[in-house]
């Protein structure tokens, strides 16, 4: 049976209140829901269970009181989640080095980032108030995530959450008493934002101590000495300290980043306290200026005068094209005051000369005919005598 948008809704916000409980009660991936394909989660899915039964019961009597909305909560959940992507990025930096005083420094920043991780959700169970979780489904759970730990070349975030898991007993009783009600831990005291002069003048120094060229430096609630990193590369630097930008601006934590090589040097190439912490973008250091170095009030010398700007000239009138010569007749000639008698006779061309001779072969032709004609004729008339004239003759 397919449910309502109103039911939907509703179930939408009881999971949410599942998964705050869950991450307050347990300490485990604080800010990531479970993932039923990972068999750590899909064993500490026992306990989100147990939970999600709680709230269940405690929306149907009427009594159910929203933890997630509380924006104190949210914080310190949002400050855990930071601390533990932190210890993943210096696992990460740790397998990825040669160096063993490198590996062990990282190894050492994870292990602080989880505490840190820890402490926020410690802090995050006195300002809920949530009822406890059955230690014993949590250490049925917590036994069952951890009995295979990961492979030593998983990632980072694999080794925080089986470290996870197994502090998921703990958590419970870090600040829940015999009588089941949690108490407030003591208070940890950030770092004033006017002691942000002090990080800066004393970070150089702990990156000189640092063996290396690319220097990490920290200094939060958690550790108010501080503590420097050395990092293989500049990339390898900039990655350490944009992973930790969020930690640093949920938490109060003063991070900078040294390159001995960059010009900065002993300035950082970055660095911030709470919530001045921004990304770092450039990843290498700038080119080396060639030649003399560019004169910084060359800007404001002055220059020439330069000559007054003028209108640009108006442009030349296009031309109209030019006509299409038309060739003239030719002249006929003048002939108004001829006649047909004052004409010349046109010269006979040969067709009529050929006309001509040929009748007059014709006319010749006919004509001898005619002539024998004739004379066969008279021939044969009588003789008359001489004198007489012949009829229709004149004398």
């Amino acid at each position: 049976m397919a449910l309502s948008s109103t039911q939907q809704t509703a179930n939408l916000l009881l999971n949410r209140e599942v998964d705050a409980r869950f991450w307050i009660a347990t300490g485990y991936k604080p800010g990531q829901k479970l993932d039923m394909s990972i068999p750590t989660d899909h064993a500490m899915a026992a306990v989100w269970e147990q939970i999600h039964q709680q709230v269940l019961a405690e929306d149907a009597a009427g009594k159910l009181r929203l933890t997630y909305t509380d924006p104190a909560v949210q914080a310190k959940i949002s400050a855990a989640a930071a601390a533990s992507r932190a210890a993943a990025a210096h696992l990460d930096v740790a397998a990825g080095t040669t160096d063993p005083a490198a590996q062990d420094q990282h190894v050492q920043a994870a292990a602080d980032a989880h505490a840190a991780s820890k402490q926020h959700v410690i802090d995050a169970q006195s300002i809920a108030q949530v009822p406890p979780v059955d230690p014993a489904i949590t250490r049925q759970a917590s036994a069952q995530a951890t009995a295979v730990p990961p492979p030593t070349n998983a990632a980072g975030g694999h080794h925080v959450a089986h470290a996870q898991a197994g502090d998921a007993p703990d958590m419970l009783g870090s600040s829940i008493a015999a009588t089941g009600k949690p108490t407030r831990p003591p208070p940890t005291p950030p770092i004033h934002p006017l002691e942000l002069a002090t990080a800066r003048r004393e970070a150089p120094g702990l990156a000189q101590r640092a063996a290396g060229d690319f220097v990490g430096v920290m200094r939060g609630p958690m550790d108010p000495a501080g503590h420097a990193i050395a990092l293989p590369s500049r990339a390898a630097l900039t990655a350490w300290y944009n992973s930790l930008v969020a930690d640093a601006r949920a938490t109060g934590t003063y991070i900078a980043a040294f390159d001995k090589h960059d010009p900065e040097w002993p300035g950082p190439i970055a660095d911030g306290l709470g919530a001045e912490v921004t990304i770092l973008v450039t990843a290498s250091p700038p080119a080396p200026v060639v030649g003399p170095a560019p004169d910084p009030w060359a800007a404001f010398a002055p220059g020439p005068a330069k000559a007054p700007i003028q209108a640009p000239p108006a442009p030349a009138p296009t031309p109209a094209p030019a006509p299409i010569p038309v060739p003239a007749p030719p002249a006929l000639p003048d002939t108004p005051h001829l006649t047909l008698t004052d004409r010349a006779p046109p010269a006979p061309s040969r067709h009529i000369g050929a006309a001509i001779g040929i009748g007059a072969v014709v006319l010749a032709a006919f004509g001898g005919v005619g002539y024998l004609a004739l004379r066969d004729a008279k021939r044969r008339e009588p003789a008359r005598p001489r004198g007489t004239v012949a009829r229709g003759q004149r004398r």
